[in-house]
């Protein structure tokens, strides 16, 4: 696989394209980037200095958007899965079914929005494992 940059100048990022496993409908996009900390699978990251970080709303230089949702973890310094478009599904995370989907603090995902901070609505549930993403505009809290 050839690499190409998106999003960054200096990042550079592998595409695939897979079917969705769980053997529902849908398909998703996803890249490999380099993790800048140690991130577990489910999370919520953005890119710096490319590199992906979990998303924390506390953290108001985070404005300039998720890229993404980890499928797969990594140590930092390792490349990871990072799906960024249609279905995200991961055992780990618990949601409530036909629900907004928001990240929070270390890039968890629920149902429930963070109290302060940004509020990010990164998607629909479908079930209680599974989103389809759809990134809305972010708002301060």
């Amino acid at each position: 696989m050839q690499p190409i940059q998106i999003l960054q100048p200096n990042l550079k990022i592998y595409l695939s394209a897979h079917p969705f496993v769980s053997g529902s409908a849908g398909n998703s996009l996803s890249a490999f980037y380099e993790a800048g900390e140690v991130i577990n699978a489910g999370r919520a990251v953005v890119a710096e200095n490319g590199k992906v970080y979990k998303f924390d709303p506390a953290n108001y230089l985070h404005m300039r958007g998720i890229v993404g949702f980890t499928k797969t973890s990594a140590l930092t310094g390792a490349m990871v899965e990072v799906v960024f478009a249609g279905y995200f599904e991961d055992d780990g995370i618990a949601l409530s079914p036909d629900a907004p989907v928001f990240a929070g603090t270390n890039g968890v995902l629920s149902s429930t929005p963070p109290a302060s901070g940004i509020i990010a609505c990164v998607g629909t549930s479908v079930s209680t494992k599974k989103f389809l993403i759809s990134f809305k505009n972010l708002i301060f809290s």
